[in-house]
């Protein structure tokens, strides 16, 4: 069960909904109900598959499809559910969830709500990721207008007016949020003083990442200037240990809780970090402007700590996220959508016999994502494929690989059944074949090589036969 909320709103559009999907490559029924009649949108490993509506009942036109996933992206009201998915779709519309709820959100949103959004968000930080220069691009190009990376630290608001707070500028920076090109962080605090910006590490990332997108880009910690006074010298060193620690830190490390610490703990805890950090404590103290917004900054952190291990959905994404970089995978929206457009590509040409030709597509999108062990299974049959019995070893090496990570992988003993019979192995074929449609009985590619392996060995059988009999009548005419 994926939890999307019980309603849009300026907080969540349509399009983050999408976007969530998307990369939880969800299967599942999507509910939405705008007020009238409840559409429903059919998703399968996070692409939409089929919508029904009460007028004209379910369908898998992808016209249809395509409008209503727009119609969604660009929407703020309306209820929202969520069921699993009850069935198999034999072939894929090749929906872009990402893409059309772009497209959507970019062309569909009315002015209104997309003034109750800007409106809403106006005060969240912003801070670029490092998907902001694969993205903007394309964002730009979709709104024509151009965007600069936003300064750290800075608000919605005033990326709006350097942009000339244009309908092109909100419906641009809502894109950018959206596909997590831009972390936006919701103020945490009335009258919160905007820390100052840093200089990025080039190359380094944070594992304090928001929920709903890639970890933003750690900074190079400011060197505070050591007042004269002992007992604000003290505060500043206090200041300084904690800043130097703080992009390195996990939202539980931040606030001193256990990753399974319940909403209770996570709420006294932010409160005893709150209290350390809390502009009270340093007021009328010998402190420079650099010493006061470290130490906003520091407080600012702790409550998009406690906002995000509070809610179910933000801390199960964040943990999602941790997990992904623990394992060395990748948590940026643009390297992930990169790999999974080089995936699909190299899908069709295996699909349509030119799997030699996908070889370099796959080993170029396992090397962005290790994460998904269906590109390991389509790699290791491209490399058979390319290399033929030469390349067996590695290409088996990368389908144990898949097979490893995901052992109900269908497409895993699909391969292996069409290199074994390649090789003449037919019993092993064989068994491998019927284990992917054990494991998916939708399988057509497997279905159809067992069916010709079965056809050729009862056609063998039949020849060996009449060759026997042959033999045996000439054998009697003899005596």
């Amino acid at each position: 069960m994926i939890a999307l909320g019980e309603a849009l709103g300026p907080r969540l559009c349509g399009a983050e909904v999408l976007a969530h999907l998307a990369r939880e490559r969800a299967d599942g029924q999507l509910i939405w109900t705008p007020g009238g009649p409840s559409t429903r949108i059919w998703f399968k490993a996070g692409r939409p598959e089929r919508v029904g509506t009460p007028t004209e009942g379910e369908t898998a036109d992808k016209t249809k499809v395509v409008a209503s996933v727009r119609s969604f992206a660009g929407a703020i009201h309306g209820r929202l559910g969520w069921e699993a998915l009850d069935r198999e779709f034999p072939t894929s519309l090749g929906v872009d969830t990402l893409g059309e709820g772009l497209l959507g959100l970019v062309r569909q949103m009315v002015l209104a709500d997309l003034t109750a959004v800007t409106a809403q968000r106006a005060d969240d930080f912003l801070e670029p990721t490092g998907a902001f220069v694969k993205v903007a691009p394309v964002v730009a190009k979709l709104v024509g207008l151009g965007f600069e990376s936003p300064e750290a630290g800075g608000t919605l608001r005033q990326a709006l007016r350097q942009a000339g707070s244009s309908e092109a500028a909100q419906r641009g920076y809502l894109a950018l949020m959206v596909l997590g090109a831009i972390r936006a962080t919701p103020a945490t605090s009335p009258g919160l003083v905007e820390p100052q910006r840093m200089t990025p590490k080039p190359g380094v990332t944070s594992t304090t990442a928001n929920a709903a997108t890639a970890p933003h880009v750690q900074t190079a910690p400011t060197k505070l200037k050591v007042p004269a006074d002992p007992k604000a010298r003290a505060l500043v060193a206090e200041i300084q240990l904690a800043l130097d620690r703080l992009d390195g830190m996990t939202f539980y490390e931040l606030l001193g809780v256990a990753v399974d610490a319940n909403a209770e703990a996570v709420r006294e805890a932010y409160f005893a970090v709150a209290r350390r950090w809390h502009s009270d404590r340093f007021s009328g103290q010998d402190l420079d402007a650099d010493a006061v917004h470290a130490a906003e900054d520091i407080f600012r952190r702790a409550g998009e700590a406690q906002r995000v291990l509070s809610d179910p959905k933000e801390r199960q994404n964040y943990d999602f996220l941790l997990d992904r970089r623990a394992k060395g995978l990748p948590t940026e929206v643009g390297v992930i959508l990169e790999a999974e457009a080089l995936f699909h590509k190299a899908q069709v040409l295996i699909r349509r016999g030119q799997a030699a030709a996908a070889e370099p597509l796959l080993r170029k999108a396992t090397e962005m994502n290790r994460g998904e062990p269906e590109f390991f299974a389509y790699l290791g049959f491209a490399i058979y494929s390319a290399k033929g019995h030469d390349g067996l070893a590695e290409a088996k090496a990368a389908l144990q690989h898949a097979s490893d990570a995901a052992p109900k992988l269908d497409v895993v003993d699909e391969f292996l059944g069409r290199i074994a019979r390649v090789e003449g192995r037919l019993s092993e074929a064989q068994r491998h074949l019927r284990s992917a449609l054990e494991k998916n009985p939708k399988n057509r590619e497997a279905e159809r090589e067992l069916r010709l392996i079965n056809m050729r060995a009862s056609k063998s059988e039949d020849d060996e036969g009449s060759g026997l009999g042959a033999l045996l009548s000439g054998f009697l005419k003899k005596k």
